[in-house]
């Protein structure tokens, strides 16, 4: 349904339940651009046979038609036995808005999964891209991954904007990470901005998450390329240069 606008709406978490195979990358449970999903589970299974790549997000969206649209997923819960339970890559001028989910993974991978546009120049129109995620858990029992992990992998100048409100971030694992952020393969075009140079942009309402980081009052910035380096609070140059950008 990547091609299409899909309005898919449940009865109710416990009496809609979509049950799929999520051994095989290429043909998950959903793949989806625009429309709106709500009020179901989806539960992708460790039956079936491994694809070329193996493991299938329960919900998928990264594909162009996103392009100038809006995806809306209110009160699902995303469960998959195998790998991460969502994943969504923004693009110009869209909207995805996760509310009121539980996004968990029983397998060794990030719960949640996201990434900006990787455009491939800088004269492609990059604006619009933005990430809300509501009142949701995000829930994973990985030792080596987060539970909410966020790449920036933009190679052009544009920027997203990531909203992150009353969320629950939670790693069962002993030791294990809850949010991680990268800079994909070092690509990076700014050298302050939401936890530390990442290409996307935390919203100055962004608040009442578990994880300090998330929240903009007390977000913090790695002191190298990558998330998982030591972090340290923004000295009030970086902050105020931050804070530009949000504006």
């Amino acid at each position: 349904m990547k091609n299409k606008t899909l309005y898919l709406d449940g009865v109710s978490r416990d009496a809609c339940i979509l049950t799929w195979s999520g051994r095989d990358y290429s043909e998950p449970p959903l793949e989806i651009s625009t429309g709106t999903v709500s009020n179901l589970t989806i539960h992708a299974t460790a039956d079936g046979t491994p694809g070329l790549v193996p493991g299938g997000y329960c919900l998928h969206a990264d594909f162009d038609p996103e392009l100038g649209g809006t995806l809306v997923i209110d009160n699902v819960n995303f469960i998959n036995d195998v790998t991460t339970a969502v994943g969504i890559a923004t693009r110009a001028h869209f909207t995805a808005e996760i509310r009121n989910c539980l996004i968990e993974t029983l397998g060794d991978a990030p719960a949640f999964f996201t990434h900006d546009w990787e455009t491939g120049g800088a004269a492609v129109d990059t604006a619009g891209q933005v990430l809300s995620v509501e009142n949701c858990v995000i829930r994973s029992s990985s030792s080596d991954t987060a539970a909410f992990t966020i790449h920036s992998q933009e190679v052009s100048a544009g920027a997203a904007e990531i909203r992150l409100i009353g969320n629950t971030v939670e790693n069962t694992a002993a030791g294990g990470q809850t949010l991680a952020l990268y800079r994909f393969s070092g690509r990076c075009l700014y050298p302050v901005g939401y936890l530390g140079g990442s290409d996307f942009l935390l919203s100055t309402d962004s608040s009442g998450n578990s994880e300090p980081q998330m929240n903009y009052a007390t977000y913090r910035q790695p002191s190298g390329p990558a998330a998982a380096t030591p972090l340290f609070l923004p000295t009030p140059e970086t902050a105020a240069a931050a804070a530009g950008r949000q504006q």
